[in-house]
């Protein structure tokens, strides 16, 4: 009985009238080739079926062509919405993106670290939860290039990339003062994020320029329930809230439509959201730049899957405040 050879790569080559170094080059992103040489070997690819051989091309290139993206938080829509981003970046360079999730978990974030080397990805991607750069530092791979997102402990020494809400939040708070509210309440996020302590001292900033009480709900009151430490702030009479993440702006929202009697209280909210929103929830909100932001880790990642010995870069991105009209 005979079997059929597999279609090769010389295949290609031949049906294309290419040479074998141009669909290598096609194949695996590696240098320039020109639209049309480029088109006529993906044509040929799709007649014959050929399937490059992974294994091989990493024996022959070194690279994998996959990027590990550890998360911190999937059910974080800001986190989804830069999962859709980097992908597609990813994906029109060649490169396939693996998620893996920690629930805001350290341990769970630690064992996925431990798995990750040259071998089964070419970079990596963090959103890290932990808060202690030397405890991280510990356990980041150094074999492969990697680029910190959203969250940046202090005193890191890799690439980062991290959006700046501190102006957005101050300004909301000016601006919720100037609509008549004087009992302003902050729903915190995690503490000790960089995110959080950024958030946090904004609001406490704005609150004592304009000579308020601040009123805080920090994230470990309640069992951590957003609509609980919603409840507590009303029930200390303030009027206005500012809610410092994606997950619990949408949390509070939709509790306040599953309870009519709660919008009749007619409670100003400043909720956060994602450049890639279709949609604002509230009429005040602080959108974060998330596609740039997810271009740009892409991009600079596999900058440094090129060129290893770039220096490291520290990329600080600004969330506006804005108000429907």
């Amino acid at each position: 009985m005979t079997t059929k050879n597999p279609v090769s790569m010389i295949d290609v080559a031949r049906l294309a009238g290419v040479s074998t170094t141009t669909v290598s080059h096609v194949l695996n992103n590696t240098r320039f080739v020109s639209e049309e040489t480029r088109e006529k070997v993906n044509a040929a690819i799709r007649q014959l079926n050929y399937v490059p051989n992974a294994s091989a091309r990493t024996l022959k290139t070194g690279k994998t062509h996959k990027i590990q993206f550890i998360i911190s938080d999937v059910d974080n829509s800001f986190f989804t919405s830069l999962i859709d981003t980097i992908e597609n970046e990813l994906a029109g360079k060649g490169y396939q993106l693996l998620l893996a999730n920690t629930h805001e978990n350290w341990e769970r974030e630690r064992k996925h670290l431990q798995s990750v080397s040259r071998s089964t990805v070419d970079g990596l991607i963090l959103s890290t939860a932990q808060t202690d750069w030397k405890v991280l530092q510990k356990f980041l791979p150094s074999d492969i290039p990697i680029i910190l997102i959203d969250r940046q402990p202090k005193d890191c020494s890799v690439d980062s990339v991290s959006i700046s809400t501190y102006k957005a939040v101050y300004r909301a708070i000016i601006r919720l003062h100037q609509a008549g509210h004087t009992k302003i309440g902050l729903i915190g996020a995690r503490e000790n994020l960089s995110t959080s302590i950024e958030r946090d001292e904004a609001y406490k900033d704005a609150v004592s320029d304009l000579h308020l009480e601040p009123y805080i709900a920090p994230s470990d009151s309640l069992r951590n329930s957003s609509p609980s430490r919603y409840q507590m702030l009303v029930q200390q009479g303030c009027t206005a809230i500012l809610i410092a993440n994606e997950r619990m702006t949408e949390d509070i929202v939709h509790y306040q439509y599953k309870n009519p009697e709660e919008l009749k209280k007619g409670i100003s909210l400043v909720g956060f959201a994602d450049s890639g929103e279709p949609y604002w929830l509230l009429e005040r909100m602080i959108i974060q730049p998330t596609d740039e932001m997810g271009r740009y880790a892409a991009g600079r990642l596999l900058q440094m899957i090129a060129d290893e010995d770039l220096p490291p870069i520290e990329k600080t991105l600004e969330a506006q405040y804005v108000e429907e009209k």
